[in-house]
């Protein structure tokens, strides 16, 4: 952050830091959004398509330019455009717990092209042109990715193992994170901290305020209700805002570390025995609890979980991690940013998931054999060998021991040769075809550490 910036209660003030920018549109940059969307996209309550955007083209382009202007002038959103139909997305666990839902908001389409515009320029002033976003923060970032962030994490805490140490972390989930998001808060944030100001924190604002939303269940259209905080899901600028938002969470713990990637928070605290660990990790929960109240934000202790790692087991009780007056659940294992981080950083849990999960897929490949040959390559590419590749680096480079102590495991290597006269009858690719997964993996390995 530049030195200049003037401190005021802690806040970083607007008044030296250059607006950003909020001029109006041209036609060149609606077309260039017009042809990113995407066509199989639902619609929002105006019925207005993705499809039918894209299909008009150019003609549509100055019409829509036009529009979008409107609301630049008058620092508005129109209100149709605040109104969202919500479509409630089943994540995991009890399908009869209303709780296990994302309600994601389908909103109006040319709304959300005029959002992805505001966006990028909201982006370009935050993360380009003047760097406000904390490093502990890794979405949205240019070279930063999940899979990158996972392999910061993982080496920290192997290192810290490795040396006889122990390591508590803690995920901790939000209650209804992007819902509970306080208006009045964020805007303060926007202006202080991010020297968001005039014409763009303005229509910024009218964005927030006067949404509606309403739902439709078995053809029947429920009552249309205000909102008074939260982010729409669904949004293009909901992402973006949270993050601003939640900014300043990694600065407010003093002891341990908290990474951040999007709503997904992992904090760690590394100590000579358990104990020690233990104690820390407490202190930074304490600090991230003071911090949700001052914000009101609510944390999920039923669905945050606690992992100790360390080279020894440990025998005797482990003492209790608090999140607000809730003790956490301890857990051998748990679910990081798509891979399943157990207490010894075995990789073995998180292997025997992808081998039930890329037998599945075989089995739907096999079933495929009628689809043309450029379809199922594309089906190969695109489904397959993603999900083997992702956080290969990580679970790649588990010893041909850890590999074998697991017939399931070991399978892998077999499942993929019974296949590979199946693969090999369509060409797809020569990394499957004679080599056997285990030296797969260390291919592919190789290639991530090398960049190649």
């Amino acid at each position: 952050m530049p030195s200049e910036h003037a401190v005021v209660d802690g806040n970083t003030t607007s008044c030296l830091i250059p607006a950003p920018s909020f001029s109006l549109l041209t036609n060149q940059v609606v077309e260039e959004k017009v042809n990113k969307l995407k066509a199989n996209k639902s619609s929002g309550p105006d019925v207005v398509s993705p499809k039918l955007l894209k299909l008009a083209g150019k003609a549509i382009v100055p019409a829509l330019t036009d529009i979008f202007n409107y609301n630049i002038k008058r620092r508005t959103v129109f209100s149709s455009w605040q109104t969202a139909r919500l479509t409630p997305i089943f994540k995991k666990d009890d399908e009869t717990d209303r709780g296990n839902y994302r309600p994601v908001s389908l909103l109006s389409v040319p709304s959300k092209i005029l959002e992805a515009v505001v966006n990028d320029r909201l982006v370009h002033h935050v993360f380009r042109d003047n760097q406000f976003i904390t490093e502990r923060q890794w979405a949205y970032q240019r070279g930063y990715s999940t899979e990158l962030l996972l392999v910061h994490l993982v080496e920290i805490w192997r290192s810290a193992v490795d040396s006889g140490r122990v390591v508590a972390v803690t995920f901790v989930d939000f209650r209804k994170a992007f819902d509970s998001v306080c208006h009045e808060i964020l805007v303060k944030k926007l202006e202080y901290r991010f020297g968001v100001s005039g014409p763009l924190l303005d229509w910024i604002k009218d964005y927030l305020s006067g949404r509606m939303q309403f739902t439709v269940l078995n053809g029947v259209k429920s009552d249309i209700l205000p909102i008074t905080t939260g982010i729409p899901q669904g949004s293009v600028l909901g992402p973006t805002l949270f993050t601003l938002f939640t900014n300043d969470l990694p600065a407010a713990i003093s002891e341990g570390n908290l990474y951040m990637y999007a709503d997904d928070t992992s904090i760690y605290c590394i100590g000579e025995n358990a104990d020690v660990a233990v104690a820390a990790l407490n202190n930074a929960l304490l600090e991230v609890q003071r911090w949700c109240i001052e914000n009101r934000l609510t944390p999920h202790p039923t669905k945050s979980e606690a992992v100790v790692l360390s080279r020894q087991a440990i025998i005797r009780p482990l003492p209790p991690i608090l999140l607000g007056s809730s003790v956490l659940n301890y857990v051998t294992k748990s679910r990081l940013l798509g891979m399943s981080v157990d207490d010894k950083l075995s990789w073995i849990p998180h292997m025997l998931e992808l081998k039930k999960n890329f037998s599945n897929k075989l089995d739907l490949l096999k079933r495929s054999r009628f689809l043309p040959r450029k379809v199922f390559l594309r089906f190969d590419f695109s489904v397959i060998l993603p999900s083997v590749k992702y956080g290969i680096v990580l679970w790649g480079s588990c010893t041909n021991s850890d590999l074998i102590k697991s017939d399931k495991i070991n399978r892998l290597q077999h499942l993929q040769i019974s296949s590979n006269d199946f693969l090999v009858s369509y060409d797809v690719t020569a990394l499957f075809t004679n080599v056997p997964l285990r030296e797969t993996i260390q291919i592919l390995a190789k290639k991530a550490v090398n960049g190649k």
